[in-house]
């Protein structure tokens, strides 16, 4: 796999650093990570398809059984396949992400990646104080088992003010679009 200036910039964070990264609201977010990443993964899916993110996996010539995916959804999870799949959660459920999050750390083993797709689901559930407290239980979390955490947001959706509020929470800012 060829690595672009993004991939590069992804795969330059150290061990446990958390990174906020913008993308274009149709973006896959997997397509940026580095190839090691793929090896020990754990997405919050806020499509909730554990297919779409299985087909991600193969075309960055990963394994998708190294791949636990936590399904941000009101639907029924319907997927017959490789990836360990959490069972599905509500986005106005952020205890449950949370708890399904920290058993998918607890469940791999090795330098592990985290990403969360596209945080500004929870803003439309919840105020963005409570969203705020969840992020920043998921990045202290993360860090604290050394893996690294890519945590994305449609940038142009969000207001100045929310994204400077939210920014406090990582180490590390990169823009993916």
């Amino acid at each position: 796999m060829r690595m672009n200036e993004t991939t590069r910039r992804v795969s330059e964070l150290p061990k446990g650093a958390q990174a906020v990264c913008s993308v274009d609201a149709m973006d896959d977010p997997l397509s940026h990570l580095p190839q090691e990443a793929f090896e020990a993964l754990v997405v919050v899916s806020t499509r909730g398809d554990p297919a779409r993110v299985e087909a991600s996996v193969r075309q960055a010539g990963g394994d998708p059984s190294n791949v636990l995916v936590v399904p941000v959804t009101g639907s029924a999870v319907r997927y017959d396949g490789p990836i360990h799949v959490a069972e599905r959660v509500p986005p106005s459920d952020m205890t449950g992400v949370g708890v399904r999050y920290t058993d998918g750390l607890r469940h791999l083993d090795g330098d592990i990646w985290t990403v969360v797709d596209n945080f500004n689901v929870f803003l439309m559930y919840a105020d963005e104080r409570n969203v705020y407290r969840f992020l920043d239980s998921l990045t202290d979390k993360t860090r604290q088992t050394g893996a690294r955490g890519i945590y994305c947001t449609v940038r142009d959706a969000i207001g100045d003010s929310t994204y400077r509020k939210f920014r406090q929470i990582f180490d590390e800012e990169i823009d993916l679009r």
